[in-house]
């Protein structure tokens, strides 16, 4: 075998990774839309990207939560911390019921 051609494997990795790359560059798109009509999974996988170690994954997240932002309308984001004990989790329950019987929508990232 000549040294300028690639082994078959090598071939078939180099076209697998080709289309992987391409499927992950149209997932921003196809999330937003996704979320723009609602579909909670496809903010749980938008939120998955934000978290992400992998630079490129992490970077779709943030195109999505930029896209995404001009149609939040009045929405409001809080953070609750404190140190372990303290009640985080029983308040985020109480206040979180509150709003939702107020015919509010509500969303937890623990």
């Amino acid at each position: 075998m000549s040294s300028s051609k690639k082994p078959r494997q090598s071939l078939i990795d180099e076209l697998i990774s080709n289309r992987k790359k391409h499927l992950l560059e149209s997932v921003p798109e196809k999330l937003i839309d996704r979320i723009l009509s609602g579909d909670k999974q496809a903010l749980s996988e938008a939120i998955t990207l934000v978290e992400s170690e992998n630079d490129l994954l992490k970077e779709q997240g943030q195109e999505i939560l930029q896209a995404c932002l001009p149609h939040a309308g009045k929405s409001i984001r809080i953070g609750i911390t404190g140190v372990p004990g303290v009640g985080k989790s029983t308040f985020i329950e109480s206040f979180g019921m509150q709003l939702a019987e107020g015919d509010k929508k509500v969303a937890v990232l623990a």
